[in-house]
């Protein structure tokens, strides 16, 4: 077997005794390593500790969402549109797949809306201005703007039924600062 390379410098890599993986991570429709499958940092690639298939059946992690939602239909487009989610070819029925395969869930026609209230997911996204963008553009409202926060560039939008949704991506080395 032969020993796992990073993918950017070829060097041999391991990270608190696990063998990091070498090969490519999956890439979403930007052409952007896909978050949770294979993370890129600092030149490495660190995969699931158990090197297997995304799954929402992972032990202590979040998997399971349901979303509320004025109109499940307007609310699963949305989220397929500007984050490429896996929705039920069911519109009406409401259930989707996450971005990074780990995470199922429903829209719910049912609950409140919990507009600025109660626990706020944050979708990580590696083209924060472009995912703002598409936000709006496809009925969102963007109540945050992009801000800094330590390394991240962090924002809020409010989704077409009214849930504040965070986003954040991690600062490109290439990057202008904010002034």
């Amino acid at each position: 077997m032969r020993e796992p390379r990073c993918c950017s410098c070829a060097r041999p890599t391991l990270r608190q005794g696990r063998i990091v993986s070498d090969r490519l991570p999956a890439q979403n429709r930007y052409g952007h390593a896909v978050a949770n499958r294979d993370v890129a940092w600092d030149c490495q690639i660190v995969t699931n500790q158990e090197q297997m298939a995304p799954s929402p059946f992972r032990d202590r992690a979040v998997s399971y969402l349901e979303v509320p939602a004025t109109d499940i239909v307007q609310s699963s487009t949305f989220y397929r549109q500007v984050f490429g989610w896996a929705v039920s070819s069911d519109a009406e029925q409401g259930s989707f797949t996450d971005g990074s395969g780990h995470v199922i869930g429903h829209w719910r026609s049912d609950l409140e809306v919990a507009g600025d209230q109660g626990i706020r997911p944050y979708i990580y996204v590696s083209n924060l201005g472009q995912v703002l963008n598409e936000v709006a553009a496809h009925g969102g409202t963007v109540v945050q703007p992009r801000y800094t926060e330590g390394d991240l560039w962090v924002a809020r939008f409010s989704d077409p039924a009214g849930n504040i949704i965070g986003v954040w991506q991690q600062i490109p080395s290439s990057a202008e600062p904010d002034n």
